[in-house]
């Protein structure tokens, strides 16, 4: 099991105070952590060419699926909240 960071646990957060039934894409996500924490998204992160914020959004995304909070709508990068 991976280590949660900060900012993966933020971004469940996130998806977690949506409202139910709420269409959103990944790109929400990634601006939501830009501008809570411009800091750590600044830098790289694991990817040499990807900041570590958006690794840890789609991991967040990974989580809400395991869960049962989310379901991808069938299209690229959008999910709906249950």
């Amino acid at each position: 099991m991976l280590k949660k960071t900060e900012l993966r646990e933020s971004s469940l957060g996130w998806i977690r105070s949506l409202p139910r039934a709420r269409v959103f894409d990944l790109s929400e996500i990634y601006r939501f952590l830009e501008y809570s924490f411009p800091d750590e998204c600044n830098g790289r992160g694991d990817a040499k060419m990807e900041p570590r914020c958006r690794n840890d959004a789609r991991w967040a995304v990974f989580d809400a699926k395991r869960e049962r909070l989310i379901a991808p709508t069938g299209r690229r990068g959008e999910y709906r909240r249950y």
